[in-house]
């Protein structure tokens, strides 16, 4: 399941997947395990990343260098015990797994229950 601010951004999917030249099933996630538990720890695949980071930008959330925009960050927990800044010195690269890693920082910054 996407973490909480992806909420907003599937207004953008459709013009993402047409800008990326993918097809319109590319999750931005691997689907849950089969036994409907979370899902392996298996990366996305690059595309998935790619998808994800295009997402992320035209959502604002990733300035033009891919760089994390905290205060644009709508978290469904008190912000305050999460320190974003962590993620915004994040960098590979790769812009799409720039982003992969972004969002791996965001959600270890999460309170565990609010997943």
């Amino acid at each position: 399941k996407p973490p909480p601010f992806m909420d907003d951004m599937h207004q953008y999917r459709d013009d993402c997947l047409k800008d990326l030249g993918l097809p319109a099933d590319t999750a931005t996630h691997p689907p849950p395990s089969a036994d409907g538990g979370p899902p392996s720890n298996n990366e996305p695949s690059h595309d998935m990343k790619c998808l994800l980071n295009c997402l992320l930008r035209k959502g604002g959330i990733l300035n033009s260098s891919g760089v994390l925009q905290p205060d644009k960050v709508k978290l469904s927990v008190d912000a305050s015990v999460v320190d974003l800044n962590k993620c915004t010195t994040v960098t590979d690269s790769d812009p799409c797994q720039q982003t992969y890693l972004i969002e791996r920082c965001v959600i270890d910054q999460l309170p565990k229950q609010s997943m």
